[in-house]
């Protein structure tokens, strides 16, 4: 009956808010985050930037800001989060492993630490794909790090991902 739902991320994200204890501490926005103004400073952004460049674009323009760093560089995308946050506030976000050096970079011209960095593997024999990372404008000598291994074989998910995202997969 629902396999030709389709929900976009910002309607998803309503639906995910409207059912968490914390509904009513959580803020949702929907717009451009480069131009988004704010008198209120928050405590944690979370993102899922659009991270792909140099790739083939898709004919569906919307998909391509969504997917593509087009609209929003990495840098914009830290400067302008570090603008609206607390001066303990965190930015948290996912990104491709090969863009690593990118994001310390970044940091580190802005005077930002990576408080935290986690490798995500998609099992043990292969490299990471995606980083895990939380940035603060906290001095932080040396981020803590750690892995997180998604499959342990092919089609059997890991402990540590399995308790990671049981809540939100009806799968676990």
């Amino acid at each position: 009956m629902f396999q030709n739902l389709r929900i976009c991320g910002f309607q998803q994200a309503e639906i995910n808010f409207s059912l968490s204890p914390w509904k009513e501490r959580l803020q949702l926005h929907k717009g451009d985050f480069s131009v988004f103004e704010s008198t209120q400073k928050f405590d944690l952004i979370v993102s899922n930037p659009p991270y792909f460049s140099n790739s083939s674009l898709s004919t569906d323009a919307s998909r391509n800001i969504a997917r593509h760093n087009i609209t929003l560089s990495l840098e914009k995308l830290i400067e302008r989060a570090m603008q609206l946050l607390q001066p303990l506030g965190k930015l948290c976000f996912i990104y491709p492993f090969e863009n690593l050096e990118e994001v310390k970079s970044s940091n580190q011209k802005m005077h930002l630490s990576i408080k935290r960095l986690t490798l995500v593997k998609p099992n043990a024999s292969k490299s990471p794909k995606r980083i895990l990372v939380e940035i603060t404008k906290e001095s932080s000598d040396k981020p803590l790090e750690n892995e997180l291994m998604i499959e342990e074989r092919p089609n059997k998910f890991s402990q540590e991902y399995i308790t990671l995202t049981k809540d939100f997969y009806l799968k676990f």
